[in-house]
């Protein structure tokens, strides 16, 4: 077995290239688990504005603390979440920025038959200069770009899990709104509120077959500026598989239709295939492959009417030893964007290492690469990143 001290430092995760440590917590005598984390990095970003030409390097230090406070009685688990994330720019200090993320999780069963789950999320998150609303201009703002957003989400599923049928509703509501430069952003501030159900067919082999239906509304705030509103509702339907982990595999598939209807008859409306995919792969106790892919009609930052995006990622995790990891990752995403003559494709790749030192730290080393393309010159670049993070973790009893 090769699962010692990583299994335990590597549990969760903060990026997409790093694991937090799994941390020692300090339990309360009526019950409460808090558990502290810290991640500090230096990270080398040769063209922090996303730039085809003229690019700026600049190191990034990085700091993320947080404090997560859980109760779980075996069955039940209420969990509470709290974090600060900030980045200093050595060569560019008007892009230092802070955001905070508070979220509220709950998981409560009354019965074998019956369970819930509520999710609540309230972040304030930093729009880099060059992404987003500011894609090849990051000169037409001064600083980097920032936003509020909440979302709220709840479902309810009964059935037993050993029932040859389960059904179970959700619904649930988003809000964006940027808080910086207003006269400009104002036009991308929106809800979104959205509620579906899905029916599950057990097929007793710790597999499920299951159909789903889901209708997504969203409003925008302000009337975009040429006087045509971008509120559209959208609806999806599914028919899908998933199934436990068995020898080898896991996962979720679902393949079905989405129709995106504008209440403006000046945009253009979607119909078409849309598709989901997660797969796991262990051929061995210690190394992994994940493979998703997805493709779905979704609303842009900048430009068109709505944008076909076709997505795909494959994963390489390989445990060498009790406390060294690596990873590998490429991901392909082609974007068609619709009303607009527009089209990108979008590469990453990304290598990274965790090692380590003891239970409650671990040493991240990472390389990311980034390869954009588009019809449009001025929003291809390509980026590159290498960063060292320190995690760390308390070590106290439970």
């Amino acid at each position: 077995m090769r699962k010692s001290m990583l299994a335990a430092a590597l549990l969760s995760a903060t990026t997409a290239h790093a694991a937090m440590p799994k941390p020692g917590s300090y339990i309360t005598q009526n019950g409460l688990e808090l558990t502290p984390k810290l991640s500090v990095g230096a990270m080398y970003d040769d063209n922090i504005f996303s730039t085809a030409n003229n690019e700026q390097s600049s190191m990034i230090y990085t700091a993320t603390p947080e404090l997560e406070m859980a109760y779980d009685d075996g069955i039940n688990r209420h969990q509470l979440t709290t974090r600060l994330s900030s980045a200093a720019y050595i060569q560019s200090s008007a892009d230092n920025y802070t955001g905070g993320h508070i979220g509220y999780l709950s998981h409560f069963e009354p019965s074998r038959r019956h369970r819930f789950n509520v999710r609540v999320d309230a972040d304030w998150n930093v729009e880099r200069r060059g992404e987003g609303l500011s894609e090849g201009q990051p000169n037409a703002f001064a600083e980097p770009l920032t936003y509020e957003q909440q979302n709220y989400h709840a479902d309810y599923e009964f059935g037993a899990q050993t029932a040859m049928y389960r059904v179970k509703f959700d619904a649930g509501y988003y809000n964006k709104n940027y808080t910086r430069f207003e006269t400009i952003t104002q036009y991308r501030d929106y809800d979104k509120a959205n509620f579906g159900a899905t029916l599950y067919f057990n097929s007793q082999s710790r597999s499920d077959v299951f159909v789903s239906v889901h209708q997504n509304n969203y409003r925008y705030d302000v009337v975009d500026i040429n006087g045509v509103t971008r509120d559209s509702d959208d609806y999806q339907a599914y028919a899908g598989y998933s199934w436990e982990a068995t020898a080898l595999t896991e996962g979720e598939i679902k393949v079905g239709y989405q129709k995106k209807d504008f209440a403006n008859a000046a945009r253009e409306n979607f119909s078409g295939v849309s598709w989901q995919a997660k797969i796991k792969w262990q051929p061995l106790t210690y190394s992994h492959f994940r493979f998703t892919t997805s493709r779905s009609a979704r609303d842009p930052l900048v430009e068109g009417d709505y944008v076909r995006e076709t997505f795909y990622e494959a994963q390489w995790v390989h445990q060498w030893r009790e406390n060294l990891q690596t990873k590998v990752a490429y991901s392909y995403t082609d974007d068609e964007f619709v009303g607009v003559s527009r089209q990108d494709s979008l590469r990453g790749l990304t290598l990274a290492m965790d090692y380590a030192l003891s239970p409650s730290v671990v040493l991240s080393s990472y390389y990311e690469l980034r390869n954009d393309n588009s019809t449009r010159d001025d929003l291809a670049f390509d980026r590159n990143r290498i960063g060292l993070t320190v995690q760390f973790a308390l070590m106290g009893s439970r």
